[in-house]
């Protein structure tokens, strides 16, 4: 809860510096580009999400010790089905 938290507060005070800037720049030439902000915010964050995607794509760990400890499980629990009669 205190990472939800943390970001509605985050969000809380960009709406509010937001709506400063916009209120102030009205009827000026800098109106267009403040209205805008939200929509580059939201193009932002959605390129720092599929770059932080890709990142962790490209940096996945396999590990091996793992893989081998799973193969071991599966033939003990179809070893332990054959004693059980199941085929």
């Amino acid at each position: 809860m205190k990472r939800a938290a943390v970001y509605g507060a985050a969000l809380v005070l960009l709406v509010g510096l937001w709506v400063g800037l916009w209120t102030a720049a009205a009827q000026s030439k800098w109106e267009g580009a403040v209205s805008l902000l939200p929509l580059w915010a939201a193009i932002l964050f959605g390129f720092g999400c599929a770059t932080k995607l890709v990142w962790e794509l490209l940096t996945f760990n396999n590990c091996p010790d793992e893989i081998a400890a799973l193969e071991r499980d599966i033939a003990e629990a179809k070893q332990d089905l054959k004693k059980r009669g199941y085929k």
